[in-house]
């Protein structure tokens, strides 16, 4: 009875022992918290709550990168566009110039629209003044002119003075034909703004072109 009874408390001081060894070794466990939990990869240990992209995501972030290094690239490359600075009276100056060198064939152009070839006046009035006017024009040639008043008004033009002058005054003439050399006086008169009744003399010579 007696050797039953220890061998009774044995088998439960094992029960114990075994009990408290196991309660001891899961009390020194590590907790690992679930947004610490480790994976093991070849013998290492990763760190999961680092962000881990897949192959797709991967290449989209390339794609983009690329893209904005192209579009870098472009804008440096690009070359900013030249306005036209210049103002409208730039432009108009060169036109201006164009127009000056062809004033002079102009000029010729206009006098041999005249289709006067040569022109002479002589007038002489009552109180003894008198009053001078040439004109020649020849072809492909500037025309030459004399203008001048002798008397109490005294004065002489000459040279590109002379021949604007005279081409003024030949301009607002009737030369057409027909027109006889009565007419052409009254005409005369009417420009110059002379009385007849004071003029002594007027002698007048006109040759054309053929």
């Amino acid at each position: 009875m007696k050797r039953h009874y220890l061998f009774s408390i044995c088998i439960l001081t094992l029960l114990l022992l075994a009990a408290c060894g196991s309660s001891a070794t899961e009390d020194h466990e590590l907790e690992v918290p679930e947004d610490q939990e480790t994976i093991e990869i070849d013998g290492e240990e990763e760190d999961s709550s680092q962000p881990v992209f897949s192959d797709e995501e991967a290449l989209v972030v390339d794609d983009l990168l690329e893209e904005e290094s192209r579009g870098e690239e472009a804008t440096e490359h690009s070359e900013p566009i030249e306005e036209d600075t210049s103002t409208p009276s730039e432009a108009s100056g060169s036109e201006n110039v164009e127009e000056t060198e062809q004033q002079p064939a102009d000029e010729n152009n206009q006098a041999f629209a005249l289709n006067v070839k040569k022109f002479k006046l002589e007038l002489e009035w009552q109180d003894g003044d008198e009053l001078e006017m040439e004109y020649e024009q020849k072809k492909n040639e500037k025309g030459k002119a004399k203008v001048e008043w002798d008397g109490a008004h005294k004065e002489k033009m000459s040279g590109k003075q002379a021949v604007e002058w005279m081409e003024d005054f030949l301009s607002q003439l009737d030369l057409s034909e027909g027109t006889n050399s009565d007419r052409l006086k009254s005409q005369v008169y009417a420009i110059l703004d002379i009385d007849p009744s004071e003029v002594e003399e007027l002698d007048l010579e006109i040759e054309f072109f053929d």
